[in-house]
């Protein structure tokens, strides 16, 4: 019985943690916790752009480079319109490129400044730089960004022709 209340408790609090809208103009998910409260259809709530590509970029201290692989940099800008306060990190940027393939980003892999890890509040916006370790012939075609530490929620973005 107590692990079925526990069970309970983390699904709520995972719900209420994790914002229910993926992007602008994207409807809301069904709700599977009864006592989270969903965000109204269409509703954006945080946005995502890009801004600009370094492809390749010069890699950082923590690029560990092997042959035919380089570091591809993107530009995120995060707005966080309405939603509760949305934690930035850029561990939970991803690249995806034009063969489908996923690449997470991480600290250290561009050389200059990165997307400072901090707390977005209604109304703030963040602008800086997520790097990724990608094949040489890898092309980005879009990015995610994860709004949870779940992964279950995300937002994604095309570069603009």
């Amino acid at each position: 019985m107590r692990s079925h209340i526990w069970i309970a408790v983390v699904c709520c609090l995972a719900f209420l943690a994790v914002p229910t809208v993926l992007a602008q103009g994207t409807e809301c998910p069904p709700c599977v916790c009864p006592c989270a409260t969903p965000l109204p259809p269409g509703a954006a709530q945080y946005t995502l752009q890009i801004g600009k590509i370094e492809d390749p970029a010069t890699p950082g201290w923590l690029a560990k480079l092997e042959v035919g692989q380089e570091i591809v940099a993107v530009e995120f800008i995060i707005s966080n319109v309405a939603g509760k306060p949305l934690d930035i990190d850029p561990t939970r940027g991803v690249m995806v490129d034009t063969d489908g393939f996923s690449y997470r980003g991480d600290l250290g892999l561009r050389d200059g400044t990165e997307l400072d890890i901090m707390t977005l509040n209604p109304g703030e916006k963040a602008r800086g730089w997520i790097g990724f370790q990608v094949p040489a012939e890898a092309k980005v075609s879009y990015i995610k960004f994860a709004l949870g530490g779940f992964g279950d929620a995300t937002m994604q973005s095309a570069p603009q022709p």
